[in-house]
């Protein structure tokens, strides 16, 4: 008697746990099946957010964003490629004027009048290199911003052929 009740208790017990794992693969099949509704996944817009290009919600430095915009517009990884050469070379003329400067502010600070003189070239020069740099990095941000608008519209007129 107590064979057979824990027979049927087996039973049972693995008709329920069957039952579970169907429900359970079942649900997952249907979720898997409604999350892709669209036969052709479309392709998110980049956004220009502060001086930074976002594509799928990741940001993007302008050499990856030129990669992206090979695909679909050729005027969108021009504007990229300037703008990336553009921030390589504000790179340099930051550090170079900066180094240009502090050794100007050292050597303007010692006792020496011929060390002075060239101290006061090397930080006017260390502070044209770095000036230079403001109208560049606005220059990059309007290609940046073109970049963006060509690829969106690249994007938009491939959209409408499918």
């Amino acid at each position: 008697m107590l064979a057979s009740s824990l027979t049927r208790l087996a039973r049972r017990a693995s008709f329920l746990l069957s039952l579970v794992a169907l429900l359970l693969l079942s649900s997952n099949a249907l979720h898997a099946q409604t999350e892709t509704t669209s036969p052709k996944p479309r392709v998110k817009a980049m956004q220009l957010v502060g001086g930074k290009v976002y594509y799928n919600n990741m940001p993007l430095t302008a050499g990856d964003a030129q990669f992206y915009a090979m695909a679909k517009s050729a005027p969108a990884a021009a504007a990229f490629r300037k703008a990336a050469r553009i921030r390589g070379w504000n790179y340099f003329w930051w550090i170079y004027g900066g180094l240009n400067v502090g050794t100007g502010v050292v050597e303007l600070s010692s006792g020496y009048a011929e060390l002075r003189a060239r101290g006061a070239v090397n930080v006017l020069v260390g502070g044209v290199l770095v000036g230079i740099t403001i109208p560049r990095e606005q220059r990059r941000q309007r290609l940046l911003a073109f970049g963006v608008s060509e690829y969106n519209k690249a994007l938009n007129e491939d959209s409408w052929e499918d």
